[in-house]
């Protein structure tokens, strides 16, 4: 690739901090003016190098220690590297240490001021985004407190809404997201895809693996303060686990007398209660062209307040409403198939799918000229890991092929999954084992 398409530079970057055993050790080694020395030599980063180009997404892994959080910060300039030298080609977007370019003092407001100015916005273009950055924040009054009166939650709610949405060309987040909850990780996975789908690049050091695998091209593992391993991302995870833990790696074999077990079949749940939610209208995680509207979703078999157990079998009911007027003129204009689409996505924390059907895959046309219908969706799912998963809902129109979405419900429904599965995936398979 040219140069141009190189949106970071890393060349034969090294680190050493000077460690004094007491302070006043800092002093002497001032005086000595360099002829003796008061400090040990501890190198946080040996001869580092490495290109990202525009649009990648390079997950960095590597033990506690390993140099992740080292090297980010000498990327963004807030730490300078002893030797060697670092090339940064955009505007850089920055989550690393909690708060940090937070004055404490100040409110959430000013705060959001102050870094957008640091990352080149003018006043009048923060004014523009504030709406858009409090929204995406969502910490209501909290914005006119002082910082120091925050969570850790609330903290990163609002630091990665200023830099998410400043229009990075280079977004770089070092494990800050860990602090949020379930709701707000799979925002911010969700908007960090869409900047990605923009030609944004991001570097993420995190030491959750299955977002690595997911959402990264390639994977950088830093091993004793060195580069182990650059290239994709699913054999850097295996070559990091191999490192983490060598001893699984060389048996490879199960336990003697250890037996898998295969899952019940699917219960039939009917617990008589339906999880329903008719206020859909009125969030905000919603676009699309408009002209329709999810007027309510309702769940038979979850347990309350809103636990999905798996394995088990639940239905999905959707009341949709939208303009007949409207859908035909835009079928009409659009050349698309003459059928409504209404939809449903289950997904996790991270964003990640599990399952989506709509009724155009079902092989069932739908009359845009009727204004309205309830659909409904039985589905027996298998058993899925325990964590966090979230419906979206869609009216659209159109065919697979070409549609246009009249409203996306993002992120209408959150369901707490809970399960017996330690899998290493998002379900479980019934799995018959033999040791040969």
């Amino acid at each position: 690739m040219s140069s141009d398409d190189v949106a970071i530079s890393v060349r034969g970057v090294s680190k050493c901090f000077e460690m004094y055993e007491k302070p006043v050790h800092r002093l002497y080694q001032t005086l000595c003016a360099g002829k003796l020395r008061f400090y040990r030599e501890f190198w946080a980063l040996k001869d580092v190098s490495f290109d990202v180009h525009r649009g990648e997404c390079v997950g960095i892994i590597g033990k506690n220690g390993a140099g992740k959080s080292t090297l980010l910060q000498i990327i963004t300039g807030t730490l300078a590297a002893t030797t060697g030298e670092v090339a940064v080609n955009g505007r850089v977007a920055a989550l690393l240490e909690l708060g940090s370019g937070f004055n404490p003092e100040f409110t959430g407001r000013e705060n959001v001021y102050l870094n957008a100015s640091i990352l080149g916005l003018s006043r009048e273009e923060t004014e523009a985004r504030f709406q858009s950055i409090l929204d995406f924040a969502d910490i209501g009054d909290f914005i006119d407190q002082p910082v120091k009166t925050y969570s850790s939650g609330m903290m990163v709610r609002l630091a990665f809404s200023v830099q998410v949405l400043v229009d990075p060309d280079i977004l770089i987040v070092d494990e800050a997201l860990a602090v949020g909850d379930a709701a707000f990780q799979r925002k911010c996975y969700a908007r960090m895809d869409a900047l990605k789908e923009k030609g944004v690049t991001v570097l993420l050091v995190t030491h959750d693996t299955e977002t690595v695998k997911r959402r990264c091209d390639r994977a950088i593992f830093l091993k004793d303060r060195s580069v182990a391993y650059d290239g994709p991302a699913e054999e850097g995870v295996v070559q990091y686990m191999r490192y983490l833990f060598p001893a699984e790696f060389e048996s490879g074999i199960a336990a003697p007398g250890q037996e898998v077990s295969e899952v019940a079949p699917a219960p039939d749940p009917d617990s008589g209660f339906v999880f329903v939610r008719e206020d859909l209208d009125k969030d905000r995680n919603v676009w699309g062209v408009g002209g329709g509207l999810i007027r309510a979703i309702r769940i038979h078999g979850v347990k309350p307040p809103c636990i999905l157990k798996t394995p088990s079998r639940i239905r999905i009911e959707i009341d949709a409403v939208w303009d007949p007027d409207f859908a035909c003129r835009k079928i009409a204009e659009e050349s698309l198939y003459p059928s409504m689409m209404i939809g449903i996505r289950i997904a996790d924390e991270k964003n990640v799918p599990v399952y989506g059907t709509n009724n155009a895959l079902e092989k069932k046309d739908i009359d845009p000229s009727r204004g309205s219908c309830t659909i409904s969706y039985e589905l027996d799912l298998p058993m899925l890991r325990k964590g966090e998963y979230f419906i979206t809902a869609a009216i659209s129109i159109g065919s697979m092929l070409n549609h246009m979405h009249l409203v996306w419900d993002d992120l209408a429904i959150q369901l707490h999954g809970e399960s017996e599965s330690d899998s290493d995936g998002v379900f479980y398979c019934p799995t018959r084992l033999e040791v040969l």
